[in-house]
């Protein structure tokens, strides 16, 4: 049986919660991701939902439930090498390293969530190539506002580059 959730106007469904949108300079850009969090007390079936701006990305039959996190990055190999475990990786674009939009979107093209990321303060700058990701700090506050965000701090790998890599990538 094929179902959808209808969400309520004004309910925060679906979120971006982390960026990796420029890794340490040892790194290249394949490991550059965003993860999005299911908010809903619902499943959501992410299937036709997509990234408009930013990254390409269409996803297939998903379900997210709800509490849960999904990861999209640049390069699901590389990826796996530094975090332990392959995402989806999306079709093509970067992850502009002095910052951009990126947006979700539904299967009607509505805007379902959106962020405007920035290498510059007031948004946290130790993301912008030292190690850390920008990670939302509370997934119930507005993450479109730069004091939402912070570099993360949870220590996620050591690259054979000697990169220090902090972030959480399909956790909270």
């Amino acid at each position: 049986n094929d179902f959808a959730v209808i969400l309520p106007e004004g309910v925060s469904s679906l979120e971006i919660t982390e960026i990796m949108y420029r890794p340490p300079e040892g790194e290249n850009d394949n490991i550059e991701f965003v993860e999005v969090f299911n908010n809903y007390g619902a499943p959501v079936n992410l299937e036709n939902f997509y990234f408009s701006d930013g990254i390409e990305y269409v996803f297939s039959d998903t379900l997210l439930s709800p509490g849960n996190y999904i990861v999209i990055t640049q390069n699901s190999e590389d990826f796996q090498s530094v975090f332990g475990y392959a995402p989806f990786e999306w079709t093509s674009g970067f992850l502009d390293n002095s910052g951009e939009a990126v947006i979700l979107r539904d299967t009607l093209d509505a805007v379902i969530d959106s962020v405007f990321y920035s290498n510059e303060l007031p948004w946290d700058t130790l993301a912008g190539g030292f190690g850390p990701s920008l990670t939302l700090c509370d997934p119930n506050e507005d993450n479109s506002l730069p004091e939402s965000w912070t570099a993360s701090t949870d220590l996620a790998a050591i690259t054979q580059e000697g990169d220090t890599i902090y972030a959480t990538p399909g956790g909270g």
